[in-house]
């Protein structure tokens, strides 16, 4: 197993979502990880991009980036997915006016959860529940962060999942379909929705972490297939380390069926850490550059992805 980062990673975030570094932080460890090129994709905000002074420290330390976003999206029969928009117009209006849109509709979504935590018996500190509700962008790690901090809540969350309570499986315990405290969030935009607003940006839209779909909603690699066919997905998130955090935080390897799926299809395959933080909330984790990792993109990979972001 390779101990040298790839170069690139396009799927990292920040604390503009749900990251624990800032983006200068993130570009620090990207640095030392032996990065060079970067795309923080934050959870349906392109804010980390606003700092006139990002593009340039990034170049500072040699590393290029490219304007990213993580589209949270769900089609109609509930399935919900995740869309990389890379190469991105961090100014485009259309994309800011509905990432400011979408912060109003987390923060009900927020209130939602946590009254439906409250009635299933797990306790939350007051101040840290405001604190939640004045995050910018509210998501589901937001969320379970604080409630992880609680005594009782470890107990009991060991005693009914038989399992260490981390942040990944407080989410698909309980927040994820069939959880005590899942809500649909009202307004979701539509995979179809996603990409629109991605290429009216001048983005290109990848299928992010094919992977969890079969994990934590039950598809099968079929359905997988054919929902990245249906709504004409660029590229999917082939090289993606999964770690099943309802399943004992296990890493799941499925690259190779994913590089298969995407030379299938004619479509790009792509790479990413998903890289949020180290914290032990985190639990297992995937570096900034995906060192340590089996595969992961390399030179041409990088040059066919920023080919294809051109002609968007």
């Amino acid at each position: 197993m390779s101990k040298e980062s790839a170069g690139y990673d396009y799927h990292t975030h920040t604390t503009y979502s749900d990251g624990d570094l800032t983006p200068f932080e993130l570009i620090d460890r990207a640095k030392k990880n032996g990065v060079r090129v970067l795309s923080i994709t934050d959870h349906d905000t392109i804010d980390a991009y606003k700092d006139p002074q990002l593009a340039s420290y990034a170049k500072e330390n040699g590393i290029d980036i490219i304007p990213g976003i993580e589209i949270s999206s769900a089609d109609e029969d509930g399935v919900r997915i995740h869309i990389l928009g890379l190469g991105v117009d961090s100014d485009n209006p259309k994309l800011s006016e509905w990432s400011e849109s979408v912060k109003i509709g987390r923060k009900k979504y927020a209130s939602q959860v946590m009254q439906l935590l409250a009635g299933d018996g797990w306790a939350i500190d007051p101040a840290e529940k405001q604190k939640l509700l004045d995050t910018p962008i509210v998501t589901k790690a937001h969320i379970a962060d604080p409630y992880l901090e609680v005594a009782e809540n470890r107990h009991l969350f060991a005693q009914r999942f038989n399992t260490e309570i981390t942040r990944g499986a407080f989410i698909e315990q309980l927040m994820n379909d069939g959880g005590a405290a899942f809500v649909h969030r009202e307004g979701t935009i539509s995979p179809d929705k996603a990409l629109e607003l991605i290429r009216n940006a001048s983005g290109a839209a990848f299928l992010a972490h094919p992977v969890s779909l079969l994990y934590e909603q039950g598809l099968s690699m079929d359905r997988v297939g054919q929902l990245t066919a249906q709504h004409g997905f660029d590229g999917i998130e082939a090289m993606y380390y999964y770690y099943h955090k309802g399943g004992g935080d296990k890493a799941i390897d499925m690259v190779n069926e994913f590089l298969a799926m995407a030379k299938y299809l004619g479509i790009a395959a792509i790479g990413g850490s998903d890289f949020h933080g180290t914290s032990a909330q985190i639990g297992n984790y995937t570096d900034v550059g995906m060192a340590d990792v089996r595969i992961a993109p390399d030179a041409s990979t990088h040059h066919s992805i920023i080919e294809l972001i051109h002609t968007r």
